[in-house]
């Protein structure tokens, strides 16, 4: 029969696996926990003449004007914000000393992804004064 110091070893040997096994699996889901609930908002800018604009500046923030955010898009012209809380935003770009039209009501939901593609402008003429 085993001896009262050897039984109580090895019920802490086994304790201390049971407590870094729980350890482990705690933090191999914080990661998952922390991500739930945010949305992603994404899409490509296209250039004045259609085709997709890189190293354009891309604009985003909430619709109450918190938040913002910046993103340059990639040779393809995509741009990507992750992790955003779900709600309203809005989101424009420019490149070049053109913009794009402000896209507003982005609705942002979570565990989903809004695309939203936007397209270069030409600048607006001056406005002619007025004697």
């Amino acid at each position: 029969m085993p001896s009262a110091q050897f039984v109580e070893s090895i019920t802490r040997r086994f304790a201390g696996f049971l407590l870094l096994l729980a350890i482990a699996a705690l933090m191999a889901a914080a990661p998952v926990h922390a991500q739930q609930g945010r949305g992603t908002v994404s899409g490509v800018v296209q250039g004045l003449d259609g085709k997709p604009q890189a190293k354009a500046r891309v604009f985003l923030q909430s619709s109450s004007g918190r938040a913002p955010h910046t993103r340059l898009t990639d040779a393809e012209g995509r741009f990507t914000f992750r992790n955003l809380r779900p709600g309203l935003y809005e989101l424009k770009a420019q490149a070049g000393g053109n913009w794009s039209e402000l896209q507003r009501n982005i609705q942002v939901r979570a565990n989903r992804e809004a695309t939203v593609d936007l397209k270069l402008l030409p600048p607006a003429p001056p406005k002619p004064r007025t004697p």
